[in-house]
C-alpha cells in the first residue's frame, strides 16, 4: 500500500526533514522492508514535488541515522535497524561508546559486548 504523503513547504521543519521522516515512516512501516532499494533521487523528487537536492539532503541523514545503506554502483537500500535498534536499548551504550576509543580489534569486542548484554 503506498500512502498518499504530502510536505508542507510553509512549515517551521525545513522540507528535507519532513521528507527524511516521511521516508523514515515509510520503512518502520514496513511499506519499504529491509534491503529493498530505495528510489531514485529523481523518482523520489517527483513523487514528493520537491527538489532533488532535498532529497539527497533527506537520504544523507537517513544514512547518518542507520536507516539507509549506499551500495556503489546499485543505488541505495534500507538498512537493518536490529543491531542500531537493540545498541539504543542498552542503557550502558554511552559506557560502551566511551570504551570505542581503542584499537579496532577491542572495538569490535566492545561492540559484540554492547549487543550481548541486552
Amino acid at each position: 500500500m503506498v500512502s498518499v504523503i504530502s510536505l508542507n513547504p510553509g512549515a517551521a521543519s525545513p522540507l528535507y526533514l519532513q521528507l527524511q521522516r516521511t521516508l523514515r515512516s515509510l520503512i518502520q512501516q514496513g511499506e519499504w522492508p529491509l534491503g529493498i532499494r530505495i528510489p531514485a533521487v529523481h523518482e523520489l523528487a517527483e513523487r514528493f514535488q520537491v527538489h532533488r537536492l532535498t532529497v539527497l539532503k533527506a537520504l544523507a541523514g537517513l544514512k547518518r541515522t542507520g536507516w539507509e545503506r549506499a551500495v556503489q554502483g546499485r543505488g541505495s537500500f534500507v538498512a537493518d535497524q536490529t543491531v542500531v535498534a537493540r545498541l539504543l536499548a542498552n542503557g550502558d551504550f554511552k559506557q560502551h561508546l566511551g570504551r570505542l576509543r581503542r584499537a579496532p580489534r577491542e572495538r569490535r569486542d566492545v561492540m559484540l559486548e554492547a549487543l550481548h548484554t541486552h
